[in-house]
Formats: C-alpha cells, sequence, structure tokens
C-alpha cells in the first residue's frame, strides 16, 4: 500500500486500512467526505466496503460530522460500480456538475 502511504503524505488525508482493502478520508466542519476507496477484487461483494464506511462515519459522528459525502467520476473506470455502491450504502445524489457526481447521507 505503498502508493496510500504517498497519497496519505502527500495531501494530508485519512485513512482507515485493512487486509482487504482502504478508505482516504477529510472531515471538513460537519462533513466526512470520503475522497477514495479501494477493495480487493477478491473481496468485493463481502461487506468490506461497507464495515470501511462504517468506520468512517463513526469517526465522522465522534468529530461532531452531520453528513458522509463522496463523489463518483462517471468517465472513470468502474464508476457504474461506485455508484451502485454508494446508492446502496444510501447515499442519494447530492449535486453534479462537469463530470463530477456528489453524493451525500446524514449521519
Amino acid at each position: 500500500m505503498m502508493y496510500l502511504d504517498y497519497i496519505l503524505e502527500r495531501e494530508g488525508k485519512l485513512s482507515i486500512k485493512s487486509d482487504k482493502g482502504f478508505i482516504v478520508y477529510g472531515i471538513y466542519n460537519q462533513i466526512v467526505f470520503v475522497h477514495d476507496f479501494y477493495v480487493m477484487p477478491e473481496h468485493r461483494m463481502s461487506g468490506e466496503g461497507f464495515r470501511l464506511a462504517d468506520m468512517v462515519v463513526e469517526v465522522g459522528r465522534k468529530n461532531g460530522c452531520k453528513v458522509l459525502q463522496g463523489h463518483v467520476i462517471p468517465s472513470s473506470k468502474g464508476s457504474t460500480e461506485a455508484m451502485k455502491v454508494q446508492l446502496a450504502y444510501g447515499m442519494r445524489i447530492e449535486s453534479a456538475f462537469n463530470d463530477c457526481i456528489v453524493m451525500s447521507k446524514e449521519i
């Protein structure tokens, strides 16, 4: 996960890691924003993504956050699957502009 370490050092974001994947997030006022997440292909559909997201939500709540946000870039590889996962997690479309769909959920 050297790439993840590089991103965290370069951009100053936070992360939660497991042996099956990771999630990169930041806390901005009352919003916990998921910048990126990854679950290894052999562990997808196992609930690992939801488990990681639940941990981020818990961190957000402890820091006074009221909203979980993330985004989907439609032109990116895997964007349809990413949108399905976020919708299944209870997120809804907050806004869309250019090549970005912002998803949101009260926590």
